[in-house]
């Protein structure tokens, strides 16, 4: 069993956050196909340790299911509008950095939004 401490699962959960803040204000857009243009909450609600895979030096996340709200871009471009979105990750991987003494994102540039919005 991997034990993960509070200060870890912060770590984690803000590193996340952060990637999907990126990739929301990096042009994704909606179920609309409006992009989005600024975030007014980012919720994860679930983040599960894959206790499987998981081990002291890789940490193994996943599926993570988001909710965020979000202000889009109208089409005219006169206006934004709000929007709720929910979103999943698959897996997120994070190795142990002896250096740093502290679990890192493995592929961040990888990870993968899926639109789970009905």
């Amino acid at each position: 069993m991997t034990v993960i401490t509070g200060d870890t699962k912060n770590k984690v959960e803000n590193t996340i956050k952060e990637i999907v803040s990126k990739m929301l204000l990096g042009g994704f857009t909606n179920r609309s196909h409006q992009v989005i243009a600024s975030i007014t909450s980012l919720s994860l609600f679930d983040i599960p340790l894959d206790e499987e895979n998981s081990d002291r030096d890789t940490l193994i996340y996943g599926p993570i299911i988001i909710h965020a709200r979000v202000y889009v871009h109208l089409r005219g471009g006169d206006g934004q509008a709000s929007d709720s979105i929910d979103l999943r990750i698959n897996s997120v991987k994070f190795k142990f950095d002896y250096d740093t003494k502290d679990y890192e994102i493995e592929n961040p540039d990888k990870v993968a939004l899926i639109d789970m919005t009905n």
